[in-house]
């Protein structure tokens, strides 16, 4: 580990909080980027470290090895594909990395659709370890992170709609970003829904966790997610939608599967979560716990695989 060194370019969001436990489980040291170009290409030039660790797929990699060849680049790979809607910014570093493919030293990835997707001379797949009022008598369910089109806000919308939906359960929706402005005016209007559309804080995120009873994410495209360890540490149990990326969890039992291609079919299976026994609840609630616990042993996993790669 002492001739790598991890290179942290995103200051929020999930991937920071994977990098903080990252460095502190890995005692890796650690430079961070603070978006002053000159300073990390003088940075680049004089460390004697071997090998550069990258926290995900950047353009500023693909700067190093231009200006750096002789540097050992490791990518953490936190997105194997291009997820739909197609983002341009995403699709062009795809591209990027396609490009130079072969003169990256070894990408880690955390999904085995990656060995289809993300063409590497050496790739090494594991499994991404954990990273952290009542509004109303009815069932909380929380939706968090920044809005992007794949996370399929729209069909919470649409749910929401219903009139069973809202008689047993209040929506919060919270997160960063830009919301279409219809959609986000009928999120405002429906007294079912509560929107928080700013940057969630530490103590804001937790607030929220520990007022939801579920985390709900109905996303329709997925690469990875980090929410689903953070829900088990707070004892939560989840409602995910049906895609092929959730399925390795369908038989822990502590998420409940919805089909998002059809609103009516949801709507069914919301009502029957509703209608649960309280002893289902907290089964699925210490599963996801114990879910959560289990996750703390992939950092040794992760550890053991990099230090192999480093000796490589």
């Amino acid at each position: 580990m002492k001739k790598s060194i991890y290179i942290s370019l995103h200051q929020s969001g999930g991937i920071k909080q994977f990098s903080n436990y990252f460095i502190k489980k890995l005692k890796l040291e650690v430079y961070v980027f603070d978006r002053k170009l000159l300073l990390f290409f003088n940075f680049i030039k004089n460390t004697d470290k071997e090998f550069l660790i990258f926290d995900s797929n950047h353009w500023l990699i693909y700067l190093t090895i231009i200006f750096f060849p002789k540097k050992k680049i490791i990518i953490i790979m936190h997105d194997h594909k291009i997820r739909s809607p197609i983002n341009l910014r995403e699709a062009y570093i795809f591209y990027l990395y396609k490009l130079f493919k072969n003169k990256i030293e070894h990408v880690i990835a955390h999904s085995e659709e990656a060995r289809k997707t993300i063409p590497s001379k050496s790739l090494t797949i594991l499994e991404m370890p954990f990273h952290l009022p009542k509004l109303s008598k009815k069932i909380k369910l929380l939706f968090l992170g920044r809005m992007e089109g794949y996370k399929n806000v729209e069909f919470l919308n649409e749910l929401f709609k219903d009139n069973d939906i809202k008689k047993y359960f209040h929506l919060i929706v919270a997160g960063s970003g830009k919301i279409n402005k219809g959609l986000k005016q009928n999120l405002y209007k429906n007294e079912s829904v509560s929107l928080i559309n700013q940057w969630i804080d530490d103590e804001l995120y937790d607030t929220l966790f520990q007022a939801c009873d579920y985390l709900i994410l109905p996303y329709k495209d997925l690469t990875e997610t980090g929410l689903i360890n953070v829900a088990g540490y707070y004892k939560k149990p989840l409602i995910l939608s049906n895609l092929v990326g959730f399925k390795k969890h369908k038989n822990k039992e502590f998420a409940h599967f919805i089909d998002i291609s059809s609103t009516n079919k949801s709507i069914d299976k919301m009502t029957e979560i509703a209608n649960k026994s309280q002893d289902s609840y907290f089964k699925y609630a210490q599963n996801s716990f114990e879910n959560y616990k289990a996750s703390y042993n992939d950092w040794e996993a992760y550890k053991d695989e990099l230090k192999l790669i480093l000796q490589k």
